[in-house]
C-alpha cells in the first residue's frame, strides 16, 4: 500500500482516535528518515555548510554551498599546437579533492570555445546566484599574452579548437577566453567568494598583484567582504610544464601536506597564492605564479577561505595495525627530500625509510627526490610489506647558463636595466645574462634615457642564445615649467606643520585599517582645488597636453569633456575630467607635485585627533559640497583648521600614491608612500605609472561615507569623471 491510499483511507473514512495517530506518527517517522537522508546526500555531494570556530571559540558558517567548475584542455586540434595530456589528469585530481573539501564539482575536459562559454555562463548564473556561496574555478592548458595597440598585456585561454594565433589571427581571437571578459563574466556571480585558477601561463592587468602576506586578525575579517581573487601558474612567456608542480603545490597545501603560512586551521586565498609564488619555483625555476585579487573597489576586501582537513594526509607513522615497507635510497646527494605520494618522509643522506602500505601487503607509489640546483626525480615503485625496495637514482646538476641580451635601434647613452638592475649603456648591444639553473629565464628589461620615456618589457632569455630587442625610446611631452617666484610661503598655499598623527580608522572599510602612528614633514599644501582657469593657463603653456592633443594612454577617452576645445565654462570651479596623469603634469608645471597620501590625511584633518571629518564627527551639509547637483567655486564652503578649503566634498582629489588595500599593515612610520620607491622616483617616471592611484576626499556626488578623512578610493591612473580633480602639495626646502 503507497502512502497515498493509506493517506486516503486514514482521512477520508472517518478513521477512529488511535488510526488518526498511527497515520500522524508513520508521517514523523518518514518526515525524519527524508531529512537524514537529505543530509546524507548534502554530505556525500559536497552540500553542507562549511563553518569554522573563531580564535575565540566563536562557530561562524563560512558558506552555505560550495561550487567548483574544473577544467582541463589537453586535446588540442591546431597543428603545431603541443597536446597537453597531463592537463586533463590533473584536473580530474583536482576534482577529488575539491569533492573531499565540500565542493560539488562540474568537471569538463577539452572544451571548444562554444562549450566553454555555456559552461562558465552557467557557473556564473547557477552556481553564484545565492551570496552565501562559494565558487572556485580552476584551468589547466594553454595560455597566451599579447599586446594591445597602447602596449597593454592581454591574456588569453585558448580553448581546444583554437588555430595557432600567428596562422589566423581572428580565428584565435574567436576561439579563445579574453580574460578581460572572463573578469566581466566574474563581476556577474552573486556569491560572496570565487576564486580563479589558471595552471597556465599568461600576462594582464586583470588583478591586484600582491608582493607579501599580511596574516588577518580574525577568520571574519576575511568573510565578510565579497572578494573575486586570481592565481596563474606563471608569467607572460614562461612554460607550464605537462608533470604540473603548480597543480602537485595546491593539492599538498589545502590537504595538508604541506605547512600553512600561517597555521591556523585554514587557508585563505591570499596565502594560497603567497604559497604557490614561492614554493613552484623551487620546484621549477622557470615557472613564477602570480596572484592578486580583482581591480574593482567593490570585490577585492574578502578573502577565499578553504578549511585544512584535520587528519594527518601524509604518510601515516607505522602503527599495529598497518603493514611496513622499506623504501632504500641510494646513490643520491646529500640534503635532497624524499617523497612519497607527495608526501616528504625525510631527507638524504638517510638511506632506509618505513613507509606505511595500509593494511595491503603491497602498494604501488610515486616516489620522488627534489634538491635545489638539481633536476627533480620521479618513480613508480611497488613497496611490500616487510620487504626493502632499492631506489638507485642520480640526481642531474643542473648548470648555470649564460644568455645574451641584444638591444638595438635606441638612442645612445640610455642604461639598460634586467631586473631592475643597471647592466650598462647603449650603445653597447650584446650584454651577458646569467639564467641561473634554468635553461631560460623570464627577465623584467628596461631602457631609461633623460628627456625619453621609460621603456619596459618581460622577455624570456635562453642559456647558450641571442635574444634580440629591438625598441625605439620616445620623447616624453616636455612640461614648460612656469616661473614660480621665491618666497616664505608659495602663494596660493599654506604651510603644513611637521608631526604625527593617527592615520585610518578602525570604523572604516577594509583598507583603512589598522589606525596606525604617522609622521610626515612639514610641506606646503594649495588652499583650493586647482581650477579650470588655473588648468587653462597649463594646456596654454603645454599644449601637447590639450584636449585633443594628449596622447591616448594618458586618459580613457574623457579627458576634459566638459571643455569645447581647450575653453571652459567656470573658471572658478575645480577642473574634473582630468586624468592622474594629467594632474602631475600639471603640478610639475606648477613646480609643485601631488601630495601624498600620508600629507594629504594630514592636511585635511587640520589638526583635529580622531574626527570623522575636517571639522568633527557631525556631519554637517554647511560644511562640505556632497548633496548633488554639480561642483561648486572653490572655496564657497568654510575651511578647516589649517585654511585648506574644500577638503571634504566638490571633487574627489588625486594623490602620489599607488593604491595598496592592506599598505597601513605594513606602512612606514615616517613619511610613507605605497610601493617601493619614494617621491622623486614617481615624479620622475609619472608617465610610465601603471599601477591604481589614490583619490581623497569625497565629491560632490558621493555619500556622506565619502567625506570622511580616512575614507580612501582609486581608479586606474587614466580614469577620468566629472567628480575627480586635486590639488597640488610642495616639499619645503631643506
Amino acid at each position: 500500500m503507497d502512502f497515498q491510499c493509506l493517506a486516503s483511507r486514514l482521512l477520508y473514512k472517518k478513521p477512529s482516535m488511535k488510526k488518526r495517530l498511527i497515520f500522524l506518527l508513520f508521517v514523523a517517522v518518514c518526515v525524519s528518515l527524508c531529512l537524514v537522508t537529505t543530509d546524507e546526500l548534502l554530505s556525500q555531494r559536497g552540500m553542507k555548510p562549511i563553518k569554522v570556530r573563531t580564535r575565540a571559540g566563536q562557530e561562524i558558517e563560512l558558506y552555505k554551498d560550495s561550487y567548483a567548475l574544473v577544467v582541463g584542455n589537453g586535446a588540442y586540434a591546431a597543428e603545431g599546437m603541443n597536446p597537453l595530456k597531463g592537463a586533463v589528469q590533473d584536473v580530474e585530481e583536482v576534482a577529488a579533492v575539491l569533492e573531499k573539501h565540500g565542493f560539488k564539482v562540474t568537471l569538463k575536459t577539452n572544451l571548444t570555445k562554444a562549450e566553454f562559454d555555456r559552461a562558465f555562463a552557467e557557473f556564473v548564473l547557477k552556481s553564484g546566484k545565492e551570496k552565501d556561496n562559494r565558487l572556485l574555478f580552476y584551468y589547466a592548458g594553454h595560455g597566451h599574452t599579447r599586446k594591445s595597440a597602447t602596449g597593454e598585456n592581454l591574456g588569453y585561454l585558448v580553448m581546444v579548437d583554437a588555430p595557432l594565433r600567428h596562422q589566423d589571427e581572428v580565428g584565435f581571437e574567436l576561439k579563445s577566453v579574453d580574460m578581460k571578459s572572463l573578469v566581466t563574466q566574474a563581476e556577474k556571480i552573486q556569491a560572496r567568494h570565487a576564486l580563479f585558477m589558471f595552471d597556465s601561463c599568461f600576462s594582464g592587468t586583470i588583478l591586484n598583484a600582491r608582493d607579501q602576506l599580511i596574516p588577518s586578525e580574525s577568520i571574519s575579517d576575511n568573510i565578510q567582504y565579497p572578494v573575486r581573487q586570481f592565481i596563474t601558474a606563471g608569467r607572460e612567456g614562461e612554460t607550464v610544464p605537462d608533470h604540473s608542480d603548480f597543480k602537485q603545490a595546491f593539492l599538498d597545501l589545502i590537504e595538508g601536506r604541506a605547512r600553512e603560512p600561517f597555521p591556523d586551521g585554514y587557508i585563505t586565498g591570499e596565502e594560497l597564492g603567497f604559497y604557490l609564488k614561492y614554493q613552484v619555483p623551487l620546484y621549477n625555476p622557470a615557472q613564477h605564479p602570480q596572484y592578486g585579487k580583482i581591480l574593482n573597489p567593490k570585490l577585492d576586501k574578502g578573502d577565499f577561505v578553504f578549511v585544512v582537513p584535520k587528519e594527518e594526509t601524509g604518510t601515516p607513522s607505522p602503527t599495529d595495525s598497518s603493514t611496513v615497507a622499506t623504501l632504500t635510497v641510494t646513490s643520491t646527494p646529500s640534503g635532497a627530500f624524499v617523497l612519497v605520494d607527495n608526501a616528504r618522509i625525510g631527507q638524504t643522506p638517510l638511506i632506509d625509510y618505513k613507509v606505511n602500505i595500509g593494511e595491503r601487503r603491497e602498494k604501488q607509489v610515486t616516489v620522488s627526490l627534489e634538491l635545489s640546483g638539481y633536476k627533480y626525480r620521479v618513480a613508480n615503485l611497488t613497496l611490500r610489506e616487510g620487504e626493502k625496495t632499492p631506489w638507485e637514482v642520480r640526481l642531474e646538476k643542473l648548470i648555470p647558463r649564460m644568455a645574451t641580451l641584444t638591444v638595438t635601434s635606441t638612442p645612445s647613452g640610455a642604461s639598460v636595466y634586467v631586473d631592475g638592475a643597471l647592466i650598462g649603456e647603449t650603445p653597447l648591444r650584446d650584454y651577458k645574462i646569467d639564467t641561473g639553473l634554468a635553461r631560460e629565464r623570464q627577465v623584467d628589461v628596461g631602457l631609461e634615457l633623460s628627456g625619453y620615456k621609460y621603456r619596459a618589457a618581460k622577455l624570456m632569455l635562453k642559456g647558450g642564445e641571442k635574444t634580440p630587442w629591438n625598441v625605439r625610446l620616445e620623447k616624453v611631452p616636455e612640461v614648460q615649467k612656469a616661473v614660480v617666484p621665491s618666497g616664505a610661503t608659495p602663494e596660493g598655499m599654506v604651510l603644513i606643520p611637521a608631526g604625527e598623527f593617527q592615520m585610518g580608522s578602525n570604523d572604516g572599510e577594509f583598507d583603512e585599517k589598522p589606525v596606525h602612528t604617522v609622521y610626515v614633514n612639514a610641506f606646503y599644501m594649495d588652499v583650493y582645488e586647482v581650477t579650470n582657469a588655473q588648468y587653462k593657463e597649463f594646456v596654454d603653456s603645454n599644449p601637447q597636453w590639450g584636449k585633443d592633443q594628449i596622447p591616448s594612454r594618458y586618459h580613457d577617452g574623457n579627458y576634459l569633456k566638459h571643455w569645447t576645445g581647450n575653453s571652459y565654462g567656470r573658471g572658478d570651479h575645480p577642473v574634473v575630467y582630468v586624468s592622474w596623469y594629467g594632474a602631475m603634469a600639471y603640478a610639475e608645471w606648477a613646480g609643485k607635485r601631488l601630495p601624498t597620501e600620508a600629507e594629504w590625511e594630514s592636511a585635511a584633518r587640520g589638526g583635529l585627533l580622531g574626527k570623522k571629518y575636517p571639522w568633527g564627527n557631525l556631519l554637517d551639509s554647511s560644511k562640505a559640497n556632497y548633496r548633488g547637483g554639480g561642483t561648486t567655486a572653490v572655496g564657497r564652503y568654510p575651511s578647516n583648521k589649517y585654511g585648506l578649503y574644500d577638503v571634504a566634498g566638490n571633487v574627489r582629489e588625486w594623490c602620489l600614491d599607488a593604491y595598496y588595500g592592506d599598505f597601513y599593515k605594513s606602512s612606514p612610520r615616517r613619511n610613507p608612500i605605497a610601493g617601493k620607491v619614494d617621491i622623486a622616483q614617481v615624479t620622475r617616471y609619472f608617465v610610465d605609472a601603471k599601477a591604481p592611484r589614490v583619490l581623497r576626499g569625497g565629491a560632490w556626488n558621493n555619500s556622506r561615507s565619502a567625506l570622511r578623512v580616512a575614507d580612501r578610493r582609486r581608479f586606474n591612473p587614466a580614469f577620468t569623471d566629472n567628480s575627480s580633480g586635486f590639488r597640488c602639495a610642495r616639499t619645503v626646502s631643506p
